[in-house]
């Protein structure tokens, strides 16, 4: 494919297949993928495409219900992603910066859309019981998925998803500050730690101890 950046990249994005040549970026640190993509490297772009659809549709999925839109809006920020190379910005942590990009986005079409505010969206951020032994200790392990349901419920949706992105997508605080639009990791790690405290107090009123 020809790697002009003077190209029309208008059309959808259609993944190449993939092959060793991807397999290499597996070792590279994401500042070296993100450089090779920016230069022009269409199997850099390949991979990160690869990479994070799956990841960014899952969380796009917790900010809308609507597939349609979170498709159509990764679709557009790999296009806009394209066709800015060579003029990008480096990037150190891809992942940090595709989120982020992503929120912006959906945000923006549902505001369009005059859809329900993000506050106000009860059923977002919501947490697999299967991360429960990353949101508890270890003296908690052994509490009932039911249980631990109905304490999550008990978090605001600010809480959900500072644990989800700390948590289930790994983010640091500084990172959560940053995709929650917060003043610094204090905060991040405040809106965490009272997250901790409602669960913990809930187990320990359910459980009489």
């Amino acid at each position: 494919m020809n790697n002009n950046p003077k190209k029309n990249f208008s059309e959808p994005v259609i993944p190449f297949r993939m092959n060793e040549g991807i397999q290499i970026f597996e070792s590279r640190s994401d500042s070296e993928v993100w450089r090779d993509f920016d230069l022009g490297d269409e199997k850099a772009f390949n991979y990160l495409f690869r990479m994070y659809t799956p990841l960014l549709m899952r969380f796009g999925c917790q900010i809308t219900f609507d597939q349609d839109l979170v498709k159509d809006c990764i679709q557009n920020l790999f296009i806009k992603l394209r066709r800015m190379r060579g003029k990008l910005d480096q990037v150190t942590r891809v992942k940090a910066y595709l989120y982020k990009s992503l929120q912006r986005d959906i945000l923006i079409q549902l505001q369009r859309k005059k859809s329900v505010e993000f506050s106000e969206r009860e059923s977002n951020f919501l947490i697999e019981v299967s991360f429960e032994t990353k949101l508890i200790d270890a003296e908690t392990d052994s509490i009932h998925k039911k249980q631990l349901n109905k304490a999550l419920k008990l978090l605001t949706e600010r809480q959900r998803q500072a644990l989800l992105l700390l948590y289930v997508e790994g983010f640091s605080y500084k990172e959560v500050a940053e995709l929650m639009d917060l003043k610094d990791a204090k905060y991040a790690r405040k809106l965490v730690y009272r997250a901790l405290d409602t669960l913990k107090s809930s187990f320990y009123s359910k459980s009489g101890k």
